[in-house]
């Protein structure tokens, strides 16, 4: 599994994500991901695609490999962090 950093330029309004870490197989996958916000421990679906963008306006940056060890402790989470623009 891979660590890969998404980030977003065009939807810069309150209460949305401007960037997030993520884990995901490849670069495709990372782009369809919605950003969450960790701590909570909830997944987001698509009606929090508000606060993000269309997955063809994500840009994907790889950054390394995930261990094995690691994505346990994820329990299923895709959001590693994330960067919330609270208003």
């Amino acid at each position: 599994m891979n660590l890969y950093k998404i980030s977003q330029n065009t939807n810069n309004n309150w209460e949305t994500y401007d960037s997030a870490v993520v884990v995901a197989n490849s670069v495709e996958k990372a782009r369809q991901i919605i950003p969450a916000h960790w701590m909570r421990g909830w997944l987001p679906d698509e009606d929090d695609r508000d606060s993000w963008v269309a997955p063809e306006e994500v840009h994907v940056e790889f950054i390394g490999v995930v261990d094995a060890d690691y994505l346990d402790k994820l329990n299923g989470r895709t959001t590693v962090v994330s960067s919330y623009n609270n208003g």
